[in-house]
């Protein structure tokens, strides 16, 4: 070919303008991560000992604003929550106003060479006393140490004089300073310092996995959300960043505070009616069973109506084959008396909570699934399949849990919800997970076959509902926070 002869484009071949547009898809990239870098953290995991350094930095740039001591500026941030601005703001309002009932004037009399101990009101030279720097009173070193030890120990995080009545504050860098020949003293009354911030500082919060330590904390943008972020803590499990609960997607961190709470009051209570007591289907007056007959009379005075206890049936109808006792009827929904109103508000109670506990226990058991895969995969490894080829079944069982984790917290959100179009559709995606959930958890809990083929087949199966449970797990929660966006869910006021 003759080259020479060859017509060039000038702009495809024009190689200055290459190297330019090379140069600007790397500062491009720069300039991305520059921005990554400059975002602000969403969340932030820390451990106490940032958070007690984070605690002291904002104390120490108060005290060089206002002049306060640094444990007085502590307490009173705890009444604002630590909130600099609004703290501010009323210092210079009143600040006399401010300071009422935190520090105290009163004085003890004593002599310049000698002092009587306040607490063993024994003589001591005057320069072994000791005591706050806000009041004159003193003691000696012996029962001053026993008095911060103990209210320590008590699990206290601001210790006063311990003079009748006298409001100073003791000085936390004077504790430290008592405490420096007992670090296990000092260590349990940092840790005070810092569980009361984490409790009362709106954006911070613990781990809710027993045992772990870890803090989160999250920025003022990610604390005003309805529900926090996903973050994965450094032991494992997987938290909310909002409120430092188990992740709980899809159910608002205020709905699931409510069922908590209601969990906590009533729970008991009503599992204990719902298990002891029933409806007299005559006269409606609540019966408790005493004895181990399922032939019941009602004790009204009015009634004396004899029924099963089982069935609720009249019983002068039950013969050898209890009829009907084994078939479900569906209840009729009366809304006539008071009694019934609160049956059926219990019923519907026990129906979620008995559904969110079942997948709870099943989580808390996970372990022995665990177990029994890792018997399975190794089997399998036995049989000439590699490590990577077996991997399916782990995979699975995380797969599992999570699963199982969105239909727990599915059923505290439907517990809350009022009857719509919407709830209908959220009713039947939650449905169709369910029913793959316990699909896969029972392929996982079969034996393996024994034959290559069989096995082949099983494989296929799990890895199939695995990533169906994947899905369908997505597409609920995707369909509650549409619902959430839209402001498209309606609740039921008297549950709240």
């Amino acid at each position: 070919m003759d080259f020479d002869d060859e017509e060039f484009d000038d702009d495809e071949y024009d190689f200055e303008d290459d190297e330019e547009d090379d140069d600007s898809e790397e500062e491009v990239v720069v300039a991305k991560i520059e921005q990554e870098q400059e975002k602000p953290k969403l969340v932030e995991l820390c451990n106490a000992e940032d958070i007690f350094q984070y605690l002291q930095e904002v104390l120490a740039d108060l005290n060089n604003i206002t002049n306060l001591p640094k444990t007085v500026l502590r307490l009173l941030l705890n009444d604002f929550k630590w909130d600099k601005g609004r703290f501010l703001e009323r210092f210079y309002e009143d600040t006399a106003r401010l300071l009422r009932g935190i520090t105290c004037s009163q004085s003890s009399p004593n002599r310049q060479d000698y002092f009587d101990c306040e607490i063993c009101l024994i003589e001591f030279p005057a320069q072994e006393s000791i005591g706050t720097t806000n009041c004159d009173h003193k003691f000696c070193k012996r029962c001053y140490m026993y008095y911060i030890r103990d209210k320590i120990n008590c699990g206290s995080s601001l210790l006063r004089c311990p003079a009748h009545k006298c409001l100073a504050c003791v000085e936390d860098s004077q504790i430290f300073e008592l405490l420096a020949n007992d670090p296990q003293t000092s260590k349990k009354f940092k840790k005070h310092l810092v569980d009361n911030f984490v409790i009362i500082f709106p954006w911070t919060s613990f781990c809710a996995q027993p045992g772990c330590e870890m803090i989160f904390r999250a920025n003022q943008a990610d604390a005003n959300k309805d529900i926090g972020n996903e973050v994965i803590c450094s032991c494992g499990e997987a938290i909310c960043s909002k409120c430092g609960e188990t992740w709980h997607s899809p159910v608002k961190c205020s709905l699931l505070k409510r069922w908590k709470k209601k969990g906590e009051d009533d729970s008991e209570t009503f599992n204990w009616i719902h298990a002891n007591t029933k409806d007299c289907p005559k006269c409606h007056t609540t019966i408790e069973k005493d004895g181990g007959c399922n032939h019941v009379v009602c004790k009204s005075t009015h009634c004396k109506h004899e029924f099963c206890w089982v069935c609720l049936g009249p019983w002068e109808k039950h013969g050898s084959s209890f009829y009907n006792c084994n078939r479900y009827v569906e209840e009729k929904d009366s809304m006539k008396e008071s009694q019934e109103r609160s049956r059926m508000n219990l019923n519907r109670y026990v129906h979620y909570y008995n559904r969110q506990k079942n997948h709870e226990e099943s989580i808390n058991l996970e372990h022995k699934l665990r177990a029994t895969v890792k018997e399975k995969a190794q089997e399998l490894m036995k049989r000439d399949m590699s490590w990577v080829e077996v991997e399916f079944l782990h995979i699975a069982v995380d797969v599992l849990r999570k699963s199982r984790k969105c239909l727990m917290f599915s059923y505290v959100f439907a517990f809350y919800l009022k009857k719509s179009n919407c709830a209908e559709i959220f009713e039947d995606n939650q449905g169709d997970l369910e029913g793959a959930t316990e699909d896969l958890s029972m392929y996982l809990e079969r034996k393996l076959p024994s034959s290559a083929d069989d096995v082949s087949e099983v494989k296929r199966r799990v890895q199939d509902k695995a990533r169906y449970c994947k899905e369908r797990s997505k597409r609920l929660i995707e369909h509650v926070f549409e619902g959430y966006s839209n402001d498209s869910w309606q609740y039921t006021d008297k549950y709240f």
